[in-house]
């Protein structure tokens, strides 16, 4: 009887050390308490009480981070890759590109060359052909232009 105890005993370090299984299914597979369980764990093992809990719960913690650090989509503005964390309320835009198009009004799907100097960016939504406004990345470009008209 003894030698079926120790090992029980043994099989309940092994298995809750593994992690393959649960205090729960434990105590159901040996017709034990799941108190028990943990019992006879802390004093095969050595380890003060609550070691279970945090385990479990620092391996709840770590699959949570695992989905937020997962890939949600890739934004439709710049092509880059949004995370469960980041996209959570947006549909298609990264934080940035989400922000450029709600916000400051930008038409993403579109992407004009700045006549000043030359690189590459989204026009206002509804910049199409109103004065040269509309070719230049900003309003320093635009005031840089040499063949902008001066008043006065």
């Amino acid at each position: 009887m003894n030698a079926q105890i120790e090992s029980r005993n043994n099989e309940i370090v092994r298995q809750l050390t593994d992690g393959t299984t649960s205090i729960v299914d434990l105590g159901k597979k040996y017709n034990i308490s799941r108190e028990r369980v943990s019992q006879i764990y802390y004093k095969e093992t050595g380890k003060t009480r609550g070691y279970l809990r945090d385990r479990r719960v620092n391996i709840r913690h770590d699959a949570k981070e695992d989905f937020l650090n997962s890939l949600r989509f890739v934004c439709d503005g710049c092509g880059t890759d949004v995370t469960q964390r980041e996209g959570h309320y947006k549909r298609k835009y990264c934080s940035v590109c989400h922000e450029l198009s709600q916000y400051k009004k930008r038409a993403l799907d579109t992407t004009y060359t700045c006549s000043t100097c030359g690189k590459d960016y989204h026009p206002f939504a509804n910049s199409k052909n109103k004065r040269r406004v509309g070719y230049f990345c900003s309003l320093q470009c635009y005031y840089q232009y040499p063949g902008r008209k001066k008043n006065g």
